[in-house]
């Protein structure tokens, strides 16, 4: 998988981008450093001084204008997701911003990091790379194309929350690439069909139905 469609690669599974605890999380500590984020998403609306005579109170405004930022896996959706949490804590708008680049900040170096430990792997990194993503690709292809839409939402969580790249994933598919390269006619026993199944074959059932 290219680097907009990285390799499955190392590390435990992070939360969706929208995962309401991490992005609450990141709310709270744009909005108001603290030991404690949850306290500080609760306390992020009262933190804002009281306004003076004849000015408008602070706070969550009408409309959000977010703006997503650059090489970041998040998109529309999330900012949705965004701005309700943000509302529900009387966020403003700069508050709000500042809060989700931080989300986006976290969410893109936590995939970086996966992706420079699987492109570090003996196994499936370094020169094998390109191999190891052509393969994993193979066999997403092979057994849910992106023509299926099972297959095209895999694809968009793999790339999005960045297990396109993570180690095990990666590894997983390479290995069962290489399997599927490795067919060796095998005879029936049992007085049927004969011919040649794969070990994806032998491993999820027959893929010629």
């Amino acid at each position: 998988m290219a680097e907009n469609d990285p390799p499955p690669g190392g590390g435990s599974a992070p939360p969706p981008a929208t995962d309401a605890a991490a992005t609450a999380a990141a709310a709270a500590a744009a909005a108001k450093p603290t030991s404690q984020p949850g306290e500080a998403a609760a306390a992020a609306g009262s933190e804002t001084p009281p306004p003076k005579p004849g000015e408008t109170p602070a706070g969550a405004p009408d409309k959000y204008a977010l703006t997503i930022p650059a090489d970041t896996p998040l998109d529309a959706a999330d900012v949705t997701a965004f701005e309700t949490l943000a509302r529900t804590h009387n966020l403003t708008n700069e508050q709000a911003q500042a809060a989700f680049a931080e989300h986006a900040t976290a969410i893109a170096a936590h995939n970086k990091a996966w992706l420079d430990a699987t492109t570090a792997d003996a196994e499936v990194g370094g020169t094998h790379l390109a191999q190891s993503q052509q393969l994993s690709n193979q066999v997403l292809d092979k057994f849910l194309p992106a023509s299926e839409a099972d297959g095209a939402e895999l694809r968009a969580v793999l790339t999005k929350q960045g297990l396109g790249a993570y180690r095990p994933i990666v590894k997983l598919l390479s290995r069962i690439g290489k399997a599927m390269g490795e067919d060796q006619p095998l005879t029936d026993r049992g007085g049927g069909q004969g011919g040649k199944r794969s070990h994806a074959d032998r491993l999820f059932g027959d893929s010629k139905t």
